[in-house]
């Protein structure tokens, strides 16, 4: 199912913590509201966006991120101002 234009990370980081691994996509211009990133990571069980643009005003700064599609860790990026900036924190089980 398509539901936006495709988000492409610039950089994409990998950490590991015993069983669980931690990866951090970073996002460097998110135009559109509703965008989708198809992770692949599997077995997600948690996540977090942190913004990193200093642009915006207060009531449209923040980033809502839905895991759309557990199966193919499927995100998307829900916003009140175009151009924003941040990472992406993915915890999944390995």
């Amino acid at each position: 199912m398509s539901y936006g234009a495709t988000a492409t990370p610039s950089t994409v980081e990998h950490e590991s913590f015993g069983n669980t691994k931690m990866t951090i996509a970073t996002f460097g211009n998110l135009t559109d509201t509703g965008m989708v990133w198809t992770s692949n990571i599997p077995s997600v069980v948690g996540y977090w966006f942190q913004t990193t643009d200093a642009t915006g005003t207060q009531a449209n700064e923040g980033v809502d991120v839905s895991l759309i599609a557990a199966s193919t860790g499927q995100f998307r990026f829900t916003y009140g101002e175009t151009n924003k900036q941040g990472k992406l924190y993915v915890l999944s089980l390995t």
